[in-house]
Formats: C-alpha cells, sequence, structure tokens
C-alpha cells in the first residue's frame, strides 16, 4: 500500500453484515457520498477479493443487480462491475467516462444501497467508457440505451453520488423554475400597472 491509497479493511465484507452497505449503515454508510480511490497496478489481493465478492452478488441477485460498485460492498476503491452483452461480468477499473451524447433518456431506477427507493434521473442515452480491465488494460467502449444508464449509475457511486442526489437536484431545478415563473408573472402585473398609471396621468392632462 502507498500513500495514494485509502486504508482498507482486507476483509471485504464481514460475514455479520448485510451484503450491501445503505445509507441506513452508520458505520459505512458514509462511504457512499465519498469518492473512491484509484487502483494501482498490478491489483491487490484485497482488489482481487473485492471483485470476487462482486462476482458472487451478481451470481446470487441474477437478473436483480445489472451492477455494483466496490464501494457498495465497503471496498472505496474504483471498480465496478455489469453484466456484459453476453451476460458475463464485465468489471472496470479507474473508469472515465470521456464523452456523453446529447441525446438523453429519463428512465426509472432503484439502488441496492437504497432499498425500496426509486428515482428517475436524466442520463445521457449512450456513453463512451475508458476503463482498464483486471490484467491492467485499456480499453475504451461505447455504451448505449440500458446499459449506458447502467454506467452512468456506477460512475455515480465512484465519485460519491447516490440517486437521492439526483432527485434533490431535479426538485431545486422545478422549484427553480417555478420560482421563475412567478417571478416573470408578477414582472408582468407590475408593467400592466404602471402602464395603466401612466395612462391615467395622460388622460387627467388632457382633462386640465
Amino acid at each position: 500500500m502507498n500513500e495514494e491509497e485509502p486504508i482498507v479493511d482486507e476483509e471485504v465484507v464481514a460475514e455479520e453484515r448485510p451484503p450491501y452497505v445503505t445509507v441506513q449503515d452508520a458505520e459505512r454508510g458514509p462511504l457512499l457520498s465519498m469518492p473512491s480511490q484509484p487502483c494501482g497496478f498490478p491489483l491487490t489481493d484485497a482488489d482481487r477479493d473485492c471483485m470476487d465478492l462482486l462476482a458472487e452478488r451478481m451470481e446470487e441477485d441474477g437478473d436483480t443487480a445489472l451492477g455494483i460498485a466496490a464501494v457498495q460492498v465497503g471496498y472505496p476503491k474504483q471498480i465496478f462491475v455489469m453484466r456484459d452483452a453476453d451476460g458475463s461480468n464485465l468489471f472496470c477499473i479507474n473508469p472515465q467516462i470521456v464523452s456523453r451524447s446529447r441525446e438523453t433518456t429519463k428512465r426509472g431506477e432503484g439502488c441496492l444501497s437504497i432499498p425500496g427507493f426509486g428515482a428517475h434521473p436524466i442520463r445521457p442515452k449512450s456513453v463512451t467508457l475508458s476503463f482498464m480491465t483486471p490484467e491492467g488494460i485499456v480499453e475504451k467502449r461505447v455504451f448505449t440505451g440500458m446499459p449506458s444508464r447502467v454506467v452512468c449509475h456506477e460512475m455515480d457511486h465512484l465519485n460519491g453520488v447516490l440517486l437521492l442526489n439526483h432527485m434533490e437536484t431535479q426538485m431545486e431545478k422545478k422549484a427553480k423554475g417555478v420560482a421563475e415563473q412567478q417571478q416573470a408573472k408578477v414582472n408582468r402585473f407590475a408593467k400592466r400597472r404602471a402602464a395603466e398609471k401612466r395612462k391615467r396621468k395622460a388622460r387627467k392632462k388632457q382633462r386640465r
């Protein structure tokens, strides 16, 4: 371990703990709001143990889990796994989204770290992701549709962003839009009142 690597428990998840870190977890929950740290190469034994655990979770959860970030099992490193087109596990290490489509979509999402909660975040229809394989090879792939949404969701986890944050952002934008509409109405009313006042003054002058 060097200075750039986070101090993490070699035992990724203790037996008595729930399978995923949740926002309700007083001890590990704060990890979900922190950016994960990059992995060095070659990968450490702890990194590979985490990947084994992620693979087990994907197999156990079946279609319920489309992707899982390492931080969701208590390991704050830049690793996530998702289902590839052929159904196999695709591990992305130190991933970065290098481009996003201008076209966006809005669709429901759930999160293993926020049981029972759902949101409809706006995501790009496609993204280009640069990442490293477990062997240390740099790859760049384009993901479209649901895979793009999965990539964005897992990247959010690695950046300490949750679905809750997306809902807050959307509510703030909606509130701002409502406030702007109300202010526009007030401004129009004020202009009408000012115009009526000028007309009344003009009529009074004419009478004199």
